[in-house]
């Protein structure tokens, strides 16, 4: 069965649409010719993406894009390939479109590090995908040795763990070359933000069976969002090609396996033990779950962040997802050993679970996610105010003897007929767990319990009956 095109529908609407008001015809011709601009799940283009190349070539890429304009979406960024042998950079004023069914295409331009002209990227289709944290790109590559169709696909900018350090007994295997105690070291690059990284060796090897003290090298490495590095290395004693491998980040330390594809065709393993760089380390006090609140309350979670590293860790946590979770103490600036503690507050203002992810940035970096619920608890009111007792002192001692303090709360015990806790609506075996929104989290502190009869105009009790939470909310006449 043949699909008609959208204008062919249109004609026949509209020819229909004829016999019908003329508001009635309109709305009929612009029901035919819409077509949504983006999905409700896709979420934002915008943002800093990290991407992986494969196809034909490969590599790997980061690109900014701007939030879409008139149908445009501005893009900059850079990468390397191993078919291009080099970095590139998009050349200034780039542009995507962004069609009717939320798909980007364009050309892009590259550019050489001097700024001559290095080929481009043709971006046939491309979308968000996993709401929005996932990007897809499928076009082809000019310009490199092994031009062709490529696929880049890769998440937003997000590094976390140890990537940096020195390995002082590096292992390096290659045609007529071999060494036990090479030392390597993988740096943030002196003039190009992560992904790039700075690579250096140095140390004894034998080469061609003669051994030699002094063989060094050195090059520039781009990571891409799966831990596979790529690039391109110089070395007076081993010659210069492309690099690709592995960078396997770690809490403390990374592990670096690369393949050298000049003509000796080097490989080297190495632990990346020993810190060049400051290295955050996070360190989760209380957890990562607030847990279920009641409106209206509020829970705190402490971190400990750690430079585990040398040199001044500067740095800062962030959150994104959630207005209901809140930061204090979110800068940190701090030499080696040092330590600082950042703190997370969930104030739930609506019923349902919240999600939030904390980001601390500096050395390495570090993502958490934390997660909490707010509950809207069930409400029942006394139906007419509750009398406070005119001798107050001797009522709040008579009534802690009627409580058990536990971890979670105080248990009612005893209930006199129509004295002040029946009036409050209580009953033997309530656990009372907050009054007026203050969380009882102190077995010691029983004066607590109805410290706000003196001044509060009513009570609101959160308590648990037979399992089930609830509250209570009783007017107060003094």
């Amino acid at each position: 069965m043949r699909k008609r095109s959208r204008l062919a529908r249109a004609r026949s609407i509209g020819g229909r649409a004829a016999e019908l008001p003329c508001g009635a015809a309109i709305l009929a011709l612009l029901l035919a010719l819409w077509v949504p601009t983006a999905r409700a799940d896709e979420g934002s283009l915008a943002g800093e993406w990290w991407l992986a190349i494969r196809g034909r070539d490969a590599g790997a890429a980061a690109l900014t894009l701007a939030e879409p304009a008139e149908g445009q979406v501005a893009v900059s960024g850079h990468g390397i390939t191993l078919g291009l042998g080099e970095r590139f950079e998009l050349a200034p004023g780039q542009v995507m479109t962004l069609t009717s069914k939320s798909q980007l295409q364009g050309s892009l331009a590259l550019e050489a590090a001097d700024g001559s002209p290095l080929g481009s990227l043709e971006i046939r289709s491309g979308r968000l995908r996993r709401k929005g944290e996932s990007l897809t790109l499928t076009g082809a590559l000019s310009g490199a040795a092994d031009s062709g169709r490529v696929r880049l696909r890769g998440r937003r900018m997000d590094p976390g763990g140890v990537l940096t350090g020195r390995g002082l007994e590096a292992r390096m295997r290659g045609r007529a070359v071999r060494s036990e105690t090479y030392e390597i070291t993988v740096e943030e690059h002196p003039t190009a933000s992560f992904p790039w990284l700075a690579l250096g060796g140095y140390g004894p090897a034998e080469i061609d069976g003669i051994e030699t003290s002094r063989v060094s090298l050195s090059g520039d490495l781009m990571l891409d969002p799966r831990g596979r590095i790529w690039g391109a290395f110089s070395s007076r004693e081993l010659g210069s090609g492309g690099i690709k491998g592995r960078l396997r980040a770690g809490k403390a330390f990374a592990r670096a396996q690369l393949r050298f594809l000049g003509a000796r065709r080097v490989r080297l393993s190495a632990r990346l033990q020993e810190a060049v760089s400051p290295r955050l380390a996070v360190v989760v006090l209380e957890g990562r779950d607030f847990g279920d609140l009641e409106l209206g309350t509020a829970s705190t979670l402490s971190f400990k962040v750690l430079n585990v590293g040398v040199d001044v860790l500067e740095g800062a946590a962030t959150l994104t997802g959630s207005d209901e979770v809140t930061l204090s103490d979110a800068d940190y600036l701090l030499g080696p050993n040092e330590t600082a503690v950042v703190t997370a507050s969930f104030a739930p203002t609506s019923a349902g679970t919240a999600s939030a992810r904390l980001v601390f940035s500096g050395g390495g970096g570090e993502t958490l996610t934390l997660r909490g619920s707010g509950m809207e608890l069930p409400v029942t009111r006394c139906e007419a105010p509750v009398p406070v007792p005119p001798l107050l002192a001797e009522t709040l001692l008579g009534l802690a003897a009627s409580f058990t303090a536990t971890a979670m709360g105080f248990v009612v015990g005893q209930i006199d007929p129509g004295g002040f806790l029946s009036q409050l609506l209580l009953q033997e075996g309530d656990l009372v767990t907050a009054v007026n929104g203050t969380v009882l989290d102190d077995p010691d502190d029983v004066s607590s319990l109805f410290s706000f009869l003196r001044t509060a105009p009513e009570l609101e009790l959160s308590i648990a009956r037979n399992g089930e939470e609830s509250m209570i909310v009783c007017p107060l006449e003094r």
